[in-house]
């Protein structure tokens, strides 16, 4: 059933006769009174704000369900946009009772419309850089300055002025916020026309303009410290994900006469998944009264690389130049011209980066950017143990924290204790696996775990000192006997299996799948042994002839996807934790390596590369969090096979930009950094690859179309498609 507001506002869209998808950048260029007026008579400007300034009391997180119905359609939303996102909080949080009154229920009815002074000419990116000056006088303050891409100052009643109050301190003292009635004597709006030759940018000028004391939003001097705050307003929504959503809408819908490559739609669907996840997350933490900027800035800066991925997907889709006269080709022109703006405003790319890298590199913070993976007690637990051991291997070849993880219980971990398992859900196995991978460690643990739980829901014993793994490729065949299965075929990449001594086989039997116990030692089993570059068994299973009794049978039919999808969320998990580890091996390094006489954090490179790299894990914990949920739930695992996209994605990055902050120090056995960086390289296209995966993916969006897709990514379906499965789909070339 859908959420109820997100009915509300999809009915007065189409009471509206909006025709969605039909242009970019709405949010910014689509300025329509009446439609604020719609808006603002169902209640829905100033969503968050008590009752009695104008509001419903909700919360952000119902603001962000009204926000992105509205943004992904293309609504035009300009008039009430900068004062409910922004200003409206700000006043909210830091006004007098007086202001409030003053100005909230306005805002809310649409009289009230802001535009937004920050930006000043010849400053740049440089917000600080106020040169916009505001005098005391009796009764208020004058206010001298220029500010610069105030969008729709020519229409709007008032505007936010960030002003300096006091010169003598540093830059970033002295500022003061103040809100200006624009019909004020002394006030100038000069228009500015963009690239597409549209006017809503415009240089205000005020000239020794009145402002009465009423109209200081907070303290006088604390400007610097209440604009950041608001940052994580503008920063933290939809908006700087969803401004060229409407190309994604169009390519995704097969009516529309594009043709776009299912892998490459299949990619920016699984992008888009995790940035709305980052979305709510920033908006369950506002609702906490917290100020998340960090979030914020790691949304801004991936969401706006999303919005620029998009355009140049759908220009290869289309492949035609942007011309008038074609909607499909004017849609195209309009994304291209619009989004040079999307990585400027709310703080240019590298504003972010530097803000992103700053905290990451921070001593007095720990790694990571605000997400947490699994239960933190647990990991933090899973931690002190592992810090105690050392990588490596004891006398049989077995990994050395093998004997740990046993005694410790974690290789049983999913199965009942009834069964001889220890407990314990998927989440908290997902935490072992994780801690173990940040640790620069590797175990048949989480095989020999899902082995277990496989085992434990079919009624039998299992012993979790017992190495077991799962072979989930579809290279076998299981005909029936008159006294069992016999098996055949075989499969590449089966983890751990020459130190198993069960193995688990999934094997087609002309109806359906189902998955076998075989012994180790049954006839006609041989394993050829091979390593992946971090040199983990990775063997190739050959089964001739092998014959199991009846009882051999453990799962069949959809049991059998869920075993794919259950191995996909751990390696994920481990996936994770390997990405952290190898993201603090580059801080640690950068931290406290010298070049030139400085640590190599001071310079700006490198903090930038810190910050994409902090960026990319962020974007896979918020992926595996997503996918851990599904799993947990028993859902369809679209989820997770776009964790495994995003996590595949961040290993890359993180790989190579950790491997090029320590140089030729990181590629030798020296330093520890091949501990993570081999074995993201070796994870990232195990299981399925990330071609494959993205392939299926955009496949399953283009079965079902645009409207799916958002209902997908926003939680209001489960099963992306009807007709197609993620984890029981038969593997393609190409």
């Amino acid at each position: 059933m859908k959420n109820q507001l997100r009915a509300e506002v999809r009915r007065i869209v189409t009471a509206s006769g909006i025709t969605p998808y039909t242009r970019c950048d709405a949010w910014m260029r689509g300025h329509d009174p009446r439609f604020t007026a719609a808006l603002a008579e169902a209640g829905l400007i100033g969503l968050t704000w008590p009752k009695d300034l104008g509001g419903r009391g909700s919360g952000n997180v119902d603001r962000l369900v009204v926000t992105e119905e509205l943004l992904r359609v293309g609504a035009p939303v300009a008039a009430h946009w900068i004062a409910d996102r922004q200003i409206g909080p700000a006043i909210l949080r830091h006004g007098t009772p007086q202001m409030q009154q003053a100005f909230l229920p306005r805002i809310a009815t649409g009289e009230v419309t802001f535009c937004l002074g920050m930006s000043e000419p010849d400053s740049g990116s440089d917000l600080a850089a106020v040169r916009t000056r505001a005098v005391p006088a009796d009764g208020g303050y004058r206010l001298t300055g220029t500010k610069i891409w105030t969008s729709h100052a020519h229409r709007s009643t008032h505007a936010y002025v960030l002003a300096r109050t006091d010169a003598t301190g540093a830059k970033h003292e002295g500022l003061t916020e103040f809100v200006v009635d624009l019909s004020a004597e002394g006030v100038e709006v000069r228009p500015i026309v963009d690239l597409a030759g549209e006017y809503h940018f415009n240089e205000t000028v005020f000239t020794d303009v009145f402002v009465p004391a009423d109209h200081v939003i907070g303290a006088v001097g604390q400007g610097w410290k209440q604009v950041t705050e608001q940052l994580a307003f503008e920063r933290g929504g939809m908006e700087r994900v969803l401004s060229t959503y409407p190309l994604l809408a169009v390519a995704a819908d097969r009516s529309r006469g594009v043709d776009p490559l299912p892998a490459a739609l299949g990619s920016l669907a699984a992008r888009l998944h995790t940035l709305r996840a980052m979305a709510g997350g920033i908006a369950r933490a506002m609702d906490e009264g917290k100020a998340p900027v960090q979030q914020a800035a790691l949304l801004k800066h991936l969401g706006t690389t999303f919005e620029g991925e998009v355009v140049d997907f759908f220009r290869d889709s289309v492949s035609a130049p942007p011309l008038t006269g074609h909607p499909l080709t004017e849609l195209l022109a309009e994304g291209i011209v619009s989004s040079p703006g999307t990585t400027l405003r709310g703080g240019a790319t590298e504003v972010l980066l530097t803000i992103i890298g700053r905290e990451a590199l921070s001593p007095r913070l720990e790694h990571g950017a605000g997400w947490s993976v699994g239960d933190p007690d647990l990991v933090d637990l899973v931690g002190q143990v592992l810090r105690s051991q050392a990588p490596g291997a004891s006398g049989d070849g077995m990994p050395s924290i093998w004997s740990t993880a046993v005694e410790l219980g974690w290789t049983g971990i999913g199965a009942e204790e009834s069964a001889g398992g220890s407990g314990g859900g998927k989440s908290d196995l997902a935490a072992v696996v994780h801690g173990l991978a940040r640790a620069g460690m590797s175990a048949p643990v989480a095989e020999t775990a899902l082995a277990g739980h496989l085992l434990a829901a079919a009624g039998r014993k299992v012993d979790p000192a017992e190495a077991m793994t799962v072979a989930l490729g579809r290279g076998f065949r299981a005909t029936r006997t008159p006294s069992g299965w016999q098996v055949d075929g075989q499969a590449a990449g089966v983890p751990w299996a020459r130190m198993a001594r069960h193995l688990l086989v999934a094997a087609e039997t002309g109806h359906g799948e189902v998955i076998l116990r075989v012994p180790r030692d049954a006839a006609g089993l041989e394993v050829q042994p091979q390593l992946n570059v971090a040199d983990e068994p990775r063997d190739t299973l050959v089964l001739d002839a092998v014959v199991v009794e009846d009882d051999a049978l453990v799962a069949r039919g959809t049991d059998v996807a869920r075993a794919r999808r259950t191995a996909g969320t751990l390696l994920l998990a481990a996936t994770v934790g390997a990405l952290e580890g190898a993201l603090e091996a580059a801080i640690d390094h950068v931290r406290v390596r010298e070049q030139f006489g400085k640590p190599l954090a001071a310079f700006q490179a490198v903090s930038h590369t810190v910050a994409r790299m902090t960026a990319e894990v962020a974007a896979a914990r918020v992926a595996f969090d997503e996918a851990l949920a599904e799993d947990d739930r028993d859902g369809a695992g679209w989820r997770v096979l776009a964790g495994r996209i995003t996590a595949s994605r961040a290993s890359s990055l993180v790989s190579r930009s950790a491997h090029q902050l320590l140089g030729a120090m990181g590629i030798t056995h020296e330093h520890s950094l091949h501990r993570w960086t081999l074995r993201l390289w070796a994870w990232r296209d195990e299981q399925v690859s990330e071609r494959e995966a993205a392939r299926r993916l955009g496949a399953a969006v283009l079965d079902s179309g645009p409207e799916a897709l958002w209902d997908w990514c926003v939680q209001e379906r489960d099963n992306l498609s009807a007709t197609l499965a993620p984890w029981t789909e038969e593997e393609h070339e190409g």
